[in-house]
């Protein structure tokens, strides 16, 4: 019988799907159209059996062992807590760089006369996603992001998608459907940080 398991669901790239698969669920617009469409598969079509986020459903069984009275008074992390904790953090890290593709133009700076002040979107910060200062120096990886699959700092890909969508070139393009298009542009803005090269 033919195998017709895609290659990119093997065990090796389970933790990736996985976190592309919370994301679609808390937002379904900041995953790639065939993701979503792969996704959207999934589901059964009846809204009551639709599937939901897991993460907050881990995140209060591990707050409520963490709220039951111990024998011992020292109270430490379990490991599937740390790994619920780390796999919603990869999440976040990965719907802010969403959230920069799709409304960094929005506080872009294009005024050169510096006479209005650049909206404030909710989205682009990345309190917004739970990431905090004692993230910023923590290793995440880096998804679709044109840059290295690993970066040791959170900070780094701030700067990088700041740097991106957040200067003086407002690029909206997500609304595109080709995936393929949208590469294209995000390869030729991500990797200069939307530092064009005319040499």
């Amino acid at each position: 019988m033919k195998n017709t398991i895609p290659s990119c669901l093997y065990s090796g790239n389970a933790w990736f799907v996985e976190e592309l698969y919370e994301a679609y669920l808390s937002h379904p617009e900041s995953v790639e159209p065939e993701w979503r469409t792969y996704f959207d598969s999934l589901q059964t079509g009846d809204d009551q059996a639709k599937d939901v986020a897991h993460s907050p459903i881990q995140q209060a069984y591990a707050n409520s062992a963490a709220q039951r009275p111990r024998h011992s008074t020292m109270v430490t992390q379990t490991p599937a807590a740390e790994t619920v904790e780390s796999h919603q953090k990869q999440t976040a890290v990965l719907q802010l760089i969403n959230a920069h593709r799709f409304n960094g133009h929005r506080q872009s700076d294009l005024d050169p006369l510096k006479q209005y002040q650049r909206p404030d979107i909710p989205e682009l910060d990345p309190a917004f996603h739970g990431l905090t200062e004692e993230d910023m120096d923590k290793t995440f990886n880096t998804g679709s992001l044109f840059a290295a699959d690993v970066m040791t700092a959170l900070r780094e890909i701030i700067h990088i998608i700041k740097t991106t969508y957040c200067g003086s070139i407002g690029a909206e393009y997500m609304h595109i459907n080709e995936t393929e298009q949208k590469r294209w542009i995000q390869k030729r803005l991500e990797e200069p940080l939307a530092t064009p090269s005319f040499g």
